[in-house]
């Protein structure tokens, strides 16, 4: 739904704000919602990883930068990072 009116501003609101609160529930809930295209992949791929892994770090660095910037971008250098 978020995609089809714009990413930049779903990852903004539900990314942001759940990331900091649990990023696990962002990624099955907000994320991939919002990212029915690009992030996508990120979500089933990078993301998983990234929560279980350093959701802090993701949260401040990988999804800041796709929301600044783009999701798409995000999706192969951000996320798969974090």
């Amino acid at each position: 739904t978020a995609t089809s009116n714009s990413c930049r501003t779903a990852t903004s609101n539900s990314c942001r704000t759940a990331t900091s609160n649990n990023c696990q529930t962002a990624t099955s809930n907000s994320c991939r919602t919002a990212t029915g295209n690009n992030c996508q992949t990120a979500t089933s791929n990078s993301c998983p990883t990234a929560t279980s892994n350093d959701c802090q770090t993701a949260t401040s660095n990988s999804f800041q930068t796709a929301t600044s910037n783009n999701c798409r971008t995000a999706t192969s250098n951000s996320c798969r990072t974090a």
